[in-house]
């Protein structure tokens, strides 16, 4: 494999023992209180010096690596079209349960992942109570995370060989630890830490754990037809 591309992220945090404001994104959730999503919101995250976050949306899927697939390779493309919501990697906001995935563009690099819900440090993503003068929310929204990988497909549709190492997690758009739903125009907000090791530039054989800090907004579904 190639070395890959300096991989420069808006923000460095060093700190060991940090635990996720909240319940762990690795937690299983799952039952009437937290039902499979339907809707599917994708992120395309490459950074070779300047964040590119592309945002795809799925309203309705039947088969979410399928939609994975598609969603991606789109987001790769020079003109994304279809469900694309722009680049924006702050102030997302979600109004609809849904999958989330979020895969990195960028070669050699990999979502920080520990199946061992204990082991404090194993977060792909971790939850945090402020930023500067902010407050956030705990997270009892986001959890089922687990590792993808996406396929990468040629200009023909057709599989390539290549993937793309990638997270996958479910929100649900709760308002507390017991499972209530967000009712309408109730929100929370979120600060995030996207928990990425990167291939040292120099020698690819050596990685480096980062992070970096998206933020978002849960809002209560709107009145569904």
């Amino acid at each position: 494999m190639s070395a890959p591309a300096a991989f420069v992220l808006t923000k460095y945090i060093a700190r060991a023992g940090f635990t996720s404001f909240g319940d762990s994104i690795r937690e299983q959730r799952v039952g009437n209180l937290f039902p499979t999503p339907e809707a599917h919101f994708l992120i395309y995250f490459n950074d070779t010096g300047r964040i590119d976050a592309r945002r795809m949306w799925d309203p309705m899927i039947d088969n979410i690596v399928a939609s994975e697939i598609r969603l991606f390779n789109i987001a790769r493309g020079t003109r994304p079209h279809g469900s694309y919501l722009g680049r924006s990697f702050r102030n997302m906001l979600w109004r609809h349960p849904c999958y989330i995935t979020i895969v990195l563009e960028n070669e050699g690099c990999f979502f920080n992942f520990d199946p061992d819900v204990s082991k404090a440090d194993g977060d792909p993503i971790e939850f945090v109570d402020k930023d500067g003068g902010r407050l956030y929310d705990p997270n009892f929204s986001f959890y089922n995370a687990e590792r993808v990988e996406v396929p990468l497909l040629d200009v023909g549709g057709q599989l390539t060989g290549e993937t793309r190492n990638g997270i996958r997690f479910t929100n649900h758009l709760k308002a507390d630890k017991n499972g209530l739903d967000l009712t309408k125009e109730e929100t929370r907000s979120y600060k995030m830490n996207l928990v990425i090791w990167k291939p040292d530039i120099d020698d690819p054989r050596r990685v480096t754990k980062t992070y970096t800090d998206p933020d978002g907004t849960n809002q209560g579904p709107p009145d569904l037809p």
